[in-house]
């Protein structure tokens, strides 16, 4: 039973994907913003400080 509702449900995923597929209109008329900073930790050890670099990414 199990089995077979899986096998329905994963069809259904690939039939719908199928129909409402359709070609993206993605266009970028904004401006992209991209942040990084870097962040002073102590994880493991007291002696040895641990750096992490983060990024941000932003767009309008």
């Amino acid at each position: 039973m199990f089995k077979k509702m899986l096998a329905v449900l994963i069809s259904m995923v690939f039939l719908t994907t199928v129909a409402f597929a359709g070609t993206p209109d993605v266009s970028y008329h904004g401006l992209w913003y991209t942040y990084s900073f870097i962040w002073s930790n102590a994880d493991f050890n007291n002696d040895v400080k641990d750096w992490d670099q983060h990024y941000y990414m932003h767009g309008d």
